[in-house]
């Protein structure tokens, strides 16, 4: 009996939630289509008359065909991919004949005659292919509809796809197993061969493509060349015409003005140079050099006897700091101008040797 009673407040449950669903305007707001889709989808047996007449209505009562359901199992499959991959040609056909995308994709990219190759469903990728669908693109598990078919062994659905223009240059430019990849793990000799017969033409359209646009390329490059050309013949030809017809006294004014035009351009430009080195000289005598104050170190005077009764004041012999020296040097040595430094630096050496000794240096005369 609690079995019983916990499935029927389960269904209470279900019964007040589409009562508030209902009464909110939600449902009306929800694509039944896609929704009645996907729970088809999951019937075992085949579509009997009252599915395919209520998908019908639905479909006229203007609901959108080219629109995912991303809230089912999160795979965002469009109605389209779910008729192709049951199969159902009658749908489809419902589908596009009300302005359904053939090439409308899932949100793993799958379009609808790639999950009709999945499913081989030959009528559904026949009447898709005729009706324009794109037959190389490759959904984000790595398989495009020439990669199904070669899973599958499936020739006849191989060949069908090659008739309808499925590229194998496409489909062997890309990092997952090709086709043809396929085909050679199966040992399928047949496939191998169709495949590289197709790749080989497709390689040759390909080239042919190629070799015509360089010849349009270099057609077009001779064309502008060739009026160009045509263009400085023209140009020399009235010039000389112009020449023949104008006469010598315009063409010595003509130069006349010229050269006065550049005469004039020279001086003013002179005269700017002049402006800018007497502005520059101005600017230089203007400039004032940084006084600095006099470092002088204070002196102590003391009295000194130099002979009998005979007193001079000079000044006294004080031991001054190294370090102290060393500063008040530097200090005087900033203070000279850079004239004077230059004429310290650059003063010539004397021309004539110093004056020897005397021999008196070395044995003076001491009074008797």
């Amino acid at each position: 009996m609690e079995d019983d009673e916990r499935e029927l407040a389960k269904w209470n449950r279900r019964i007040e939630e589409n009562r508030k669903i209902r009464a909110s305007g939600l449902l009306d707001e929800a694509n039944l289509l896609v929704y009645s889709m996907q729970k088809l989808s999951h019937k075992t047996t085949g579509l009997n008359l009252l599915d395919r007449y209520y998908i019908w209505s639905l479909v006229k009562k203007g609901y959108e065909i080219n629109e995912r359901d991303d809230t089912v199992r999160s795979y965002g499959i469009p109605p389209m991919v779910h008729a192709a991959t049951r199969g159902w040609l009658m749908l489809t056909h419902l589908f596009v004949s009300n302005s359904g995308d053939v090439n409308y994709t899932s949100s793993i990219q799958e379009s609808p005659i790639s999950a009709a190759c999945r499913r081989q469903h030959m009528t559904v990728i026949r009447y898709l292919a005729q009706r324009g669908a794109n037959l190389n693109i490759c959904d984000k598990s790595g398989f495009s509809c020439l990669r199904w078919a070669c899973k599958h062994q499936d020739t006849s659905m191989l060949k069908l796809l090659l008739r309808y223009g499925a590229s194998v240059t496409m489909d062997c430019g890309t990092t997952q197993l090709s086709a043809l990849d396929w085909a050679r793990e199966y040992d399928n000799i047949t496939m191998v061969s169709l495949l590289e017969e197709q790749l080989v033409k497709e390689k040759k359209v390909t080239l042919t493509k190629l070799e015509a646009k360089h010849n349009e390329e270099l057609a077009l490059k001779k064309a502008k060349k060739k009026s160009k050309k045509l263009a400085t013949e023209a140009a020399v030809i009235n010039d000389h015409q112009l020449e023949t017809t104008v006469t010598v006294r315009q063409r010595r004014a003509r130069e006349r003005i010229e050269q006065q035009q550049r005469q004039r351009i020279e001086n003013h430009e002179q005269h700017t140079k002049a402006a800018f080195e007497a502005r520059a000289k101005e600017v230089l005598t203007k400039i004032s050099p940084v006084e600095h104050e006099v470092f002088s170190l204070p002196v102590e005077k003391e009295w000194y006897k130099v002979k009998s009764m005979h007193w001079q004041e000079r000044s006294k012999q004080v031991k001054v700091d190294p370090e102290f020296e060393t500063l008040s040097r530097l200090k005087r040595v900033m203070e000279l101008s850079h004239s004077a430094m230059d004429e310290f630096a650059t003063e010539p050496t004397p021309t004539h040797p110093p004056k020897a000794l005397s021999v008196n240096f070395y044995f003076p005369k001491h009074s008797s």
